[in-house]
């Protein structure tokens, strides 16, 4: 499964863009935006966005492990709580912050996109390798066609590089007009097989027992940390709640909704130099007492990090194990349905 270096122009629309990724790093010279190369002269065009978090946001430092406003209803609970800040949660959320409902996102984590999202390998599929019939195969390809659009409004490095899949000799090929009829079932566009001199002009580098591959030019490449960073920042931007070092120990349903009982847990070295005063829970770094450099910030973790897998469904190398964290305080998360008028 190789991502050419050297995609061809891809089309959009029906119109040929010359913009598609040639080998350019994203953040070096220039940035992605919506699959195609803007150079740094044309960022502040064509990547900057206006009335963002950095036009919107005070600049002063927000309370720790959590952000500036709360989402709560007048009685203190909530229409949502979305458990888990990965790419997913923190999708989520967003659609969420485009209604009206009060919602909280909580994270096990120190901070979003600790666990499974970090381990993402960054490719955005076509779809043509998933079992028809299945959510996978019904999805995919309608998610990767809406992945440009979504990196025009939240600029997250999206680069459209298409994909090929490498076959050598004859008996492998019959897996690319598998992969092909497999494709074509699941309803993915714009797949074809290439060989000899077309295949060695998108990709050089190939063995040279490479005989075809299966290109997919809709497939592409993200940065997982930017894209779920983006994600949850915007959610945060339109009035999510968030907060970070929660560990779910509890889902009780009640009348009217359900009841989410939470661990609040800090790193220990930080609390024992808090002495857990009247502050304890102070801000993050930079805010009220914890100025300077990042050279000198409290090193949490000693030695070897090693993360298991109970750690990554907690937050992985985020995790309370990990950071050896310390409960500060249990919480109570209500959700509460408001009866239908």
């Amino acid at each position: 499964y190789v991502l050419p270096h050297r995609a061809p122009c891809s089309r959009m629309g029906g119109v040929s863009m010359s913009g598609a990724t040639q080998g350019e790093v994203h953040g070096e010279g220039g940035a992605y935006v919506g699959g195609y190369w803007k150079k740094l002269d044309e960022c502040e065009e064509n990547f900057n966005i206006q009335g963002g978090s950095n036009e919107n946001v005070p600049p002063t430092a927000c309370p720790r492990s959590t952000t500036r406003h709360s989402a709560a209803k007048a009685d203190g609970s909530y229409d949502v709580v979305v458990i888990g800040a990965g790419c997913i949660g923190a999708a989520v959320a967003r659609e969420l912050s485009k209604t009206t409902a009060s919602v909280l996102m909580i994270e096990a984590a120190d901070d979003v996109c600790q666990g499974a999202t970090k381990g993402n390998s960054g490719i955005v599929h076509a779809g043509f390798d998933d079992k028809p019939g299945s959510t996978r195969a019904k999805l995919c390809w309608k998610g990767n066609q809406m992945f440009p659009a979504l990196d025009e409004d939240l600029h997250f490095g999206y680069q459209l590089t298409g994909s090929l899949v490498v076959a050598r000799g004859a008996e492998e090929e019959k897996h690319l007009e598998e992969l092909l009829e497999r494709g074509a079932t699941n309803g993915v566009e714009n797949l074809r097989i290439v060989r000899g001199a077309e295949l060695r002009k998108m990709e050089p580098n190939l063995d040279e027992a490479a005989t075809a591959a299966l290109h997919s030019p809709d497939a592409g490449t993200l940065i997982p940390y930017e894209y779920n960073i983006a994600l949850a920042e915007n959610a945060a931007d339109n009035g999510v709640e968030v907060r970070i070092r929660r560990i779910v120990d509890a889902i009780e349903k009640t009348t009217d909704g359900f009841e989410i009982s939470a661990s609040h847990w800090e790193p220990k070295p930080w609390v024992e130099s808090k002495a857990m005063a009247s502050d304890a829970l102070g801000n993050y770094y930079g805010g009220v007492g914890e100025g300077g450099p990042w050279d000198k910030f409290p090193v949490l973790v000693k030695g070897k990090q090693e993360i298991s897998i109970d750690d990554m469904k907690v937050g992985g190398s985020g995790s309370m194990r990990a950071m050896d964290g310390v409960v500060v305080e249990k919480e109570k998360i209500r959700t509460r349905l408001d009866p239908e008028p």
